[in-house]
């Protein structure tokens, strides 16, 4: 009974807060990509983002990656005059390795795109060339695995530009300043530290962007959901822990003869308590684990959102803890009774 208590809580809250978690993590990504985190600099007129800030940024705190763009270009498939035309920028990043790149020194000049991109230029097995109109040409390849966070600031066709050959290159045209932060509470201080670096003689032909609506929205669902998600979560662990103890307590009655046998043949009262809390450990374990495993299930089976898998085995611990202060009390009871009393038993 106390196992089959212990699931049908795991599954009462897998099912509720369980979901709604799940759901939460989708909202909140899909928020991410919106560019919760993202800082995105322009400018009005050449020369005044220098490429160098990359360089400035490696060693600030708060921040995930950022990439100077250049100029953006129209480019088609060289083997399709006239086809789909693509945007292509070069660019210099913090961290290539956020891209899915080990840039060096030998690394050779080549263009990064995702799979519609390359969809769309027509180019076969993910390989190609691809033309400006002035007739520069540049090779691509693909899929490339481009972060979430701020992939929407991204031209279509991204050169990576060899840190060692031009990181310091002030004299190089940036038209945008990409930088993602690790956090959202970042966002405000990285954008303010930018105006400093970048400290141009007019401010207006300059402009910083971020997502502080988004940011705040973000937060707002965040501090709903997991209020939510709480309320029930503990509510369902008050409820199950009651009828738990109770079950316990019933039990402890039924085998008090059995109690009272092991106190006359010399075990402790702090024996007896550690063996009922054992035995309730064990029994809520079990319980958590099948309870954990129909409520995947039948998430998976209803094709709903899965909570996390730290939530999951928060939950599980959550089950097992309350078995076992469930059932606290009455292994004082037990422990406390006289085994000439319980002897009497019939």
């Amino acid at each position: 009974m106390t196992a089959l208590l212990i699931a049908g809580m795991c599954i009462a809250v897998l099912l509720t807060s369980g979901r709604a978690a799940g759901a939460q993590q989708a909202v909140l990504g899909t928020l991410d990509e919106a560019g919760t985190r993202t800082i995105l600099v322009t400018t009005d007129r050449a020369g005044t983002i220098p490429a160098g800030i990359v360089q400035k940024l490696k060693n600030v705190d708060g921040i995930d990656w950022a990439l100077a763009l250049g100029p953006a270009e129209d480019v088609t498939n060289a083997a399709i005059p006239g086809g789909t035309k693509q945007s292509l920028s070069h660019g210099w990043a913090t961290n290539w390795s956020a891209f899915g790149l080990r840039i060096s020194p030998s690394s050779p000049e080549s263009g990064i795109a995702n799979q519609n991109v390359l969809e769309q230029l027509g180019l076969a097995d993910n390989l190609g060339i691809v033309e400006t109109a002035s007739g520069i040409r540049y090779s691509v390849s693909g899929p490339a695995r481009l972060p979430r966070e701020g992939s929407t600031t991204l031209p279509d066709i991204l050169i990576p530009h060899n840190p060692t050959a031009d990181a310091n290159n002030d004299s190089e045209d940036v038209q945008s300043l990409v930088i993602v932060t690790n956090s959202t509470a970042a966002v405000q201080p990285v954008a303010e530290l930018l105006t400093g670096f970048i400290a141009p003689s007019d401010a207006s032909s300059v402009h910083v962007q971020t997502s502080q609506r988004l940011v705040d929205l973000r937060a707002v669902v965040d501090d709903q959901l997991v209020v939510f998600g709480r309320v029930l979560t503990m509510g369902i662990l008050a409820i199950a822990s009651t009828l738990v103890g109770i079950v316990t307590f019933g039990l402890i009655l039924l085998r008090r003869k059995e109690f009272g046998r092991r106190r006359a043949l010399g075990a402790s009262r702090k024996t007896v308590i550690a063996l009922v809390l054992i035995e309730a450990a064990i029994v809520a374990a079990a319980g958590a684990l099948i309870g954990e495993v129909a409520a995947a299930s039948l998430l998976l089976a209803l094709d709903d959102p899965m909570p996390p898998t730290t939530f999951m085995a928060g939950i599980a611990i959550l089950a097992i803890s309350a078995g076992i202060i469930a059932s606290f009390l009455p292994a004082i009871f037990a422990a406390r009774r006289e085994p000439i009393v319980e002897l009497r038993v019939p």
